[in-house]
């Protein structure tokens, strides 16, 4: 139980983290060429969901819809590192080399949630084979690298500290 605490922790540590980079990069990327931008959404996914939500419970307040709205994103960003965190002694993952991996896969399958799921889903965007190959690659990049970098502490640190 200890080991898989620490697990847990090392993969918090990288979810913050890349999700921070990420939502930086986000920020950024309307600098990007346009044939490789990945598509916006049409309204941002966090306050889509609050507002869906406020349908079921009631309005919220401002504060409380924009302070979720925003929460959603660090929700969204540490799901995938903290399953791969609670997964690492079921995968095996005691190589920095695989862990690494598991991560990147992580990330992809972040991105096919989002991207190819979900969002095309409630029309926050289009479906990926409706937009060009450039746009949907580096999104799926992005993400890729957003899950390597998610799992470092957990390939680096965290076999420091366990059995």
């Amino acid at each position: 139980m200890r080991d898989k605490l620490i697990r847990m922790a090392a993969a918090a540590v990288g979810g913050v983290v890349a999700t921070y980079v990420m939502r930086r990069a986000m920020g950024m990327s309307g600098k990007m060429p346009a044939q490789m931008r990945p598509p916006a959404p049409t309204q941002d996914p966090g306050h889509f969901m609050v507002k869906q939500a406020e349908k079921l419970v009631g309005r919220f307040s401002p504060k409380m819809h924009s302070g979720a709205a925003k929460s959603l994103h660090w929700v969204y960003g540490l799901t995938g590192p903290l399953v791969l965190g609670a997964l690492a002694t079921t995968l095996d993952l005691r190589s920095v080399r695989k862990t690494l991996l598991a991560g990147a896969v992580m990330g992809a399958i972040n991105w096919a949630a989002g991207f190819a799921g979900w969002l095309p889903a409630t029309g926050l965007t289009p479906p990926p084979h409706r937009v060009p190959l450039g746009k949907s690659a580096s999104g799926l990049a992005t993400h890729v690298a957003y899950g390597a970098l998610a799992s470092l502490p957990l390939a680096l640190v965290a076999p420091r500290f366990t059995a």
